[in-house]
């Protein structure tokens, strides 16, 4: 049975559930026709039993992983988490993991022991596994956390009797400026969000800019990158590029140059682009990462 918690409610964010269940449907048909209704209201965790041991996912759909990000890949995942914990069964004629786990198993343990469960707040939940067998330790914890992005805008005020920044500012800061300006706000959808800095002091120049992006747990309709990359041949009859680019555009040049690409491995692609015009200049690069829930360093 699905059921809604209260754990995420009053934060304008309609689609954090969480799921229990008797056995993980650990077979592709099985699990499958569930799938579907865990997406549709967007489970973050499901928690099941039945094998007498631990094991925890990294967060999954269609046998794909599909975590926050490189580093925090339980900060606002893309799937939801799966976690088996029986541990506290009998350990006679149980299951055997197999020797060669999937992609998308992050951690398991045939350990006795149990799991405990915290729900902090509207955004942070966190589990720990304990095993007895190893007489109380901590094997295995982690934090699920929907974490929302902070903006200070108050840049259009007066100058005077300001807060002035701390010098070593904490990590969570992002980026910062005491210029005179204002910001600008564009909800394109019900998934995308953009928002921009305008430094006035530098007359009109866009100082910061960012998109948010909710994936509203349909982590498959991802998107391709596209580069053109022309930027070596003639001068001559060639189509401008439009005053206004598209909200699609991430860079734009003229210059001639050329693109570098290398690929390092199965996940990792970089890419920069060098200008001629401008004596063998970088003007623009940028990596591609996709995680596929392997060693982070897995060639």
């Amino acid at each position: 049975m699905l059921t809604k918690t209260t754990l995420h409610r009053g934060t304008g964010v309609e689609n954090d559930i969480m799921r229990g269940g008797h056995r993980m449907l650990t077979t592709s048909c099985r699990l499958g026709r569930l799938e579907p209704l865990l997406k549709q209201f967007g489970v973050d965790l499901v928690i099941w039993a039945h094998e007498h041991s631990y094991e925890r996912t990294w967060p999954l759909y269609d046998n794909k992983v599909y975590n926050g990000s490189l580093e925090q890949p339980y900060v606002n995942p893309g799937a939801p988490v799966h976690i088996v914990t029986g541990s506290a069964g009998c350990q006679e004629n149980t299951s055997k993991f197999n020797p060669h786990p999937p992609a998308w198993s992050a951690f398991r343990s045939s350990d006795y022991g149990f799991t405990r469960f915290y729900a902090f707040n509207k955004t942070h939940i966190y589990l720990e596994q304990v095993s007895v067998d190893q007489h109380g330790d901590v094997i295995d914890s982690f934090w699920i956390e929907k974490a929302p992005v902070h903006i200070v805008t108050g840049s259009a005020g007066c100058q005077e009797n300001t807060d002035p920044f701390v010098a070593a500012p904490p990590e969570w800061s992002a980026f910062r400026s005491t210029d005179y300006g204002y910001t600008r706000f564009h909800a394109l959808n019900k998934t995308h969000i953009y928002m921009e800095q305008v430094s006035v002091d530098k007359k009109g120049e866009v100082i910061d800019s960012f998109w948010l992006q909710k994936s509203l747990h349909e982590p498959y309709k991802m998107a391709p990158v596209h580069i053109v990359t022309g930027s070596a041949g003639c001068q001559e009859g060639r189509d401008r590029f439009r005053r206004n680019p598209f909200k699609w555009s991430a860079f734009q040049s003229q210059d001639y140059g050329y693109t570098r690409f290398k690929a390092f491995n199965k996940t990792h692609l970089y890419l920069e682009q060098v200008s001629v015009d401008l004596g063998g200049q970088v003007i623009d690069s940028f990596w591609m990462v996709k995680n596929k829930g392997l060693s982070f360093n897995e060639e």
